[in-house]
């Protein structure tokens, strides 16, 4: 009997989740799933022990590119008594929407430029599920073919999920698409949440800035607008975008400053976990230049034209009058007058 290579085995953790991975000769063994749990099992024959080693090693690099950390040998893992070989051992939960074909990998490998299919019962509506697909660069089709790429399969998923099995297509559940898609679902439907209204009272600066915020402007930068403001959040937008500013609706490494107002929710603890600038309202309006932006200022209303006084008549010049002609009768006396004289 030959002897296998070097075995490999890394247990990380993300947030409130966990990943491991162990080799086995060409076998490679995955868990994940939520800390405290005992996580779902996925197990994949490479063919060779090489195969198997460089699968491994470039799923935990996928991982750690994704924000995952290494700990201690998955001593705090995932089953309810810890990680550890035995973990990966247990069956997957009873409530699996779908059985995996042998091609079926661990999550990581990406969405963008693959090919899917969405069938059976998800958690989601299916027209959300594919229109995240797309969104994150993914192609979504209606049927099973040899050249899809992955069926995403959740609860009896029938003749798809079968003839997907029978091309040796990969599989995934509705958690390995979420996590390769890198979608929080929660901030999406609060956003969907009726808002409060704000109270009267001056509301509390929404949190602890986790860096000095900055004070050179908006043109450039990339910002989210969170939680309850004084002025209507599109307005807001609009404001940050004429200045030069660029709107995204998620909180991601990448972006510049989250503008937080009250119950932002969980996109303020995702960017103060970060280290993403938060600006309060305030900050905004310091940076935007100032509150006369936000409100445009109303025309003033001609006055009507002032009536003259009496006194305006008065100024005026009387024509002069105009002398009465003289009769024949006063022309003879005048005639007369000027004789005798």
């Amino acid at each position: 009997m030959s002897t296998s290579t070097a075995m490999t085995s890394a247990y990380l953790e993300f947030d409130t989740k966990f990943w491991k991975i162990e080799t086995d000769g060409s076998e490679t063994t995955v868990t994940y799933g939520k800390l405290g749990t005992d996580g779902r099992v996925q197990v994949k024959d490479h063919g060779s022990d090489d195969k198997a080693e460089k699968f491994a090693e470039k799923q935990i690099a996928s991982k750690i590119k994704k924000g995952y950390e290494k700990k201690d040998g998955g001593k705090k893992g995932g089953g309810r008594k810890g990680g550890g070989k035995k973990a990966t051992k247990k069956a997957a939960p009873k409530k699996k929407p779908a059985k995996k074909s042998k091609k079926s990998t661990s999550s990581g490998d990406g969405v963008e430029g693959k090919t899917f299919c969405v069938t059976g019962t998800l958690s989601k509506p299916r027209a959300k599920i594919q229109a995240l697909i797309i969104n994150a660069g993914g192609e979504v089709k209606s049927g099973v073919s040899k050249a899809l790429d992955v069926l995403v399969a959740g609860a009896d998923g029938g003749s798809k999920l079968a003839k997907a099995e029978s091309y040796g297509i990969e599989i995934w559940d509705e958690d390995q698409l979420m996590e390769n898609l890198g979608a929080d679902m929660e901030e999406e439907e609060e956003e969907a949440k009726p808002k409060k209204k704000p109270a009267k009272k001056p509301a509390k600066k929404p949190a602890k800035k986790s860096k000095k915020a900055a004070t050179n402007g908006i043109e450039g930068k990339t910002f989210c607008v969170s939680g309850t403001l004084s002025k209507p959040r599109s307005k807001i937008q609009a404001l940050i975008a004429s200045a030069g500013g660029v709107i995204k609706s998620g909180v991601s490494k990448s972006l510049d400053v989250l503008v937080a107002g009250t119950d932002a929710g969980s996109k303020l603890a995702k960017a103060e976990s970060y280290g993403i600038d938060i600006w309060d309202e305030d900050q905004l309006m310091e940076n935007l230049g100032g509150d006369e932006d936000m409100e445009e200022e109303e025309e003033e209303v001609k006055k009507p034209s002032k009536k003259r006084g009496r006194g305006a008549k008065a100024t005026t010049k009387a024509a002069p009058k105009k002398k009465k002609a003289k009769t024949k009768k006063e022309e003879d006396i005048e005639e007369m007058v000027c004789r005798n004289l």
